[in-house]
């Protein structure tokens, strides 16, 4: 268990982070980091399993913000949903086919809005706003501010390992094996950071370094 700046943090065995803890105005905040993998679809006999990373702030033991990110390298695909009070996004962005035109397909929502555009991964960039921190209202993010320090560190874990497999990125990333699960998240957190300032970037940057690490354990 380690505090930082009064944010207390615990890890597993494996460095990873699960939880912690800090006051907010006299009131606990609790982050809870929840992963694993669900079926998404069935080829033949071969079953094809999406990992996920899930971010959960409450407040006084209530749920204030859940963050999911979704990696699904055979299939190319990456997603992010964030559900709250006064927040509603949930978009994926489709790599099929992005070896050739370096641009994946953005489809979604945000806070009932219509999300449709491209990410660029030559300038890693969304040509649409996916900046989580620009769908939060400004109440969650006081809220969610004291936990930075755990999030700061979850977001580090994706750029460290992200850069340590660069080397294996040839157009585009594998869709199997580490480099995979590190480069497609990567990309995701990309789409979500375009805007750094506030938790939006680090909240959804940690989903995915969470999902990624996930992926990356079932290859080990």
């Amino acid at each position: 268990m380690v505090v930082a700046s009064s944010t207390t943090i615990t890890k597993d065995k494996r460095g990873n982070i699960t939880a912690a803890e800090a006051l907010h105005d006299g009131s606990p905040m609790e982050l809870r980091v929840d992963v694993g993998s669900r079926q998404t679809e069935v080829k033949g006999n071969k079953e094809n399993k999406a990992s996920y990373g899930t971010v959960t702030i409450s407040r006084d033991k209530a749920s204030l913000l859940k963050v999911t990110a979704t990696l699904d390298p055979a299939a190319q695909r990456v997603g992010l949903r964030a559900d709250g009070d006064g927040v509603a996004v949930n978009w994926t962005i489709d790599f099929a086919g992005a070896e050739t035109t370096q641009r994946g397909v953005i489809s979604g929502q945000a806070n009932k809005k219509e999300i449709k555009g491209e990410f660029d991964m030559r300038s890693g960039k969304p040509n649409v706003d996916l900046a989580l921190s620009n769908w939060l209202p400004a109440a969650t993010e006081e809220d969610v501010r004291p936990l930075l320090p755990a999030l700061d560190e979850l977001a580090g874990q994706l750029k460290t390992h992200a850069a340590e497999h660069e080397a294996t990125k040839k157009g585009g990333w594998s869709s199997v094996g580490h480099a995979a699960c590190w480069g497609f998240a990567s990309m995701g957190a990309a789409a979500s950071c375009v805007v750094t300032a506030g938790v939006g970037c680090p909240l959804a940057a940690g989903a995915f370094g969470a999902a990624a690490a996930y992926c990356a354990d079932q290859y080990d």
